[in-house]
């Protein structure tokens, strides 16, 4: 795959989760500073980020990945070294969670994911 990005700024730093909350705001102020890889689970949402990153004259790879998919995780990555950019920063913002109770045993199976507190 041929560079896409502008040799005046020939860095990138991958970010993951950067569609919503901290992760969108970090990567907002990341552009100022070289490309992105935008790494998360929603093409839809990525595009929508990417677009919004050109706009203000910034360069944006959108980069489908599951993280909790070691074959998603491995595709990404060949994916990432294709555009054959330096890597000069990682910001790993995506959260994940198991989807199992049985991976954290002081969780109750009947307590929904999203809603678990831990001590």
């Amino acid at each position: 795959m041929p560079n896409i990005f502008s040799m005046n700024n020939h860095k990138a730093y991958v970010i993951t989760g950067p569609t919503s909350g901290i992760g969108r705001a970090a990567t907002l102020e990341v552009i100022k500073h070289g490309n992105v890889d935008l790494v998360g689970r929603y093409r839809e949402k990525l595009n929508h980020l990417q677009k919004e990153i050109v706009r203000k004259g910034g360069h944006a790879v959108p980069v489908v990945c599951d993280l909790s998919d070691l074959a998603s995780v491995r595709r990404a990555a060949a994916e990432i070294i294709a555009l054959d950019l330096p890597i000069v920063g990682l910001l790993n913002n995506a959260g994940i969670f198991p989807m199992h109770t049985s991976a954290i045993p002081f969780i109750s199976s009947s307590v929904c994911p999203r809603q678990r507190t831990f001590p």
